[in-house]
């Protein structure tokens, strides 16, 4: 009997001693889960009167997230989005209310007052808006769902290009048009949702063809119908005072102008415009008596 015992107690402290074993390997994960809700604001006309749905917010493509002390890519599958990693930012109890800063591209910096570093592109072509979201919550509120809800930071400007009607007896031929002197370096601060810190001013190339022929029907810029807006970081363009040579904001238009008169060189219209972040404004360029040369001459009377 006393053999039968013994047996028994060893074969059970064997299996607590495996239990236990088991046990140390499986440490429990105490992260709390995190997933994210999309939705975006459209971009609307200076007046707010209508809804452009050309250029609606389309978030399909990744974009980045911070909550406090953590950073997140977020992609999107078929149906739901990914969120990596994901978990809830180390440190922060479920009832712990979090800023979420969410943002398309730009160098994100100062968790004090959180804001994006945004450069604008260079190539009219090849450009994107900022799009900027945040939201303040905590991991019990929704189950760790963050709702992110989009906006553009940039404003768009959609071009085209024509002659006026005191023009209508000349042949015009163009080869480029640049926006020059606007600012495309800037600081976007997410908890005030404005810009500031602008710099670097450039020219942007609305169009390169090599013989555009400008006449009384406008013609869109950039020509390359799959990026027709140019986005810029919102801000107060001054204009050229048509005195001198061309300073602050203006357009330069190479071009040929057969008529009455000829003209082959540089022709320049001020611009002076006000741009508002997450609007689209109509520009059109109009080349007529206006036109000036490079020392602030009427090429036309």
């Amino acid at each position: 009997m006393k053999i039968k015992i013994l047996f028994v107690t060893m074969t059970t402290a064997c299996l607590l001693l495996a239990c236990s074993k088991d046990d140390g390997d499986k440490t429990p994960d105490k992260r709390l889960p995190i997933s994210v809700e999309v939705a975006g604001n459209p971009m609307t006309n200076p007046d707010d009167a209508q809804t452009r749905s050309a250029i609606a917010t389309a978030v399909t493509s990744p974009f980045y997230m911070k909550g406090k002390n953590t950073s997140y890519e977020v992609t999107k599958g078929s149906t739901t989005w990914s969120v990596s990693p994901g978990y809830w930012p180390i440190g922060a109890t479920a009832e712990e209310d979090v800023l979420f800063c969410a943002y398309t591209n730009g160098e994100y910096d100062q968790p004090a007052n959180p804001y994006i570093h945004f450069t604008v592109s260079g190539d009219a072509y090849s450009q994107h808006d900022l799009l900027v979201a945040t939201n303040t919550t905590s991991q019990s509120t929704k189950s760790g769902r963050v709702d992110l809800t989009f906006d553009h930071a940039c404003a768009a400007l959609q071009f085209s290009i024509a002659k006026t009607s005191n023009l209508a007896g000349y042949t015009i031929h163009v080869s480029k048009v640049q926006l020059c002197n606007v600012y495309s370096v800037g600081n976007y601060y997410f908890t005030s949702a404005t810009w500031a810190d602008l710099g670097t001013p450039a020219n942007y190339t609305l169009s390169t063809a090599t013989d555009m022929s400008v006449t009384e029907t406008p013609k869109r810029l950039p020509s390359d119908e799959s990026n027709d807006c140019l986005f810029l970081i919102p801000q107060e363009l001054t204009g050229w005072d048509k005195s001198g040579t061309p300073s602050n904001c203006y357009i330069k238009i190479t071009c040929n102008i057969t008529g009455a008169k000829t003209f082959r060189g540089d022709a320049y219209i001020p611009f002076g415009y006000t741009l508002d972040k997450g609007k689209c404004y109509p520009i059109k360029i109009a080349m007529g008596t206006g036109l000036r040369d490079g020392e602030g001459n009427k090429i036309f009377e």
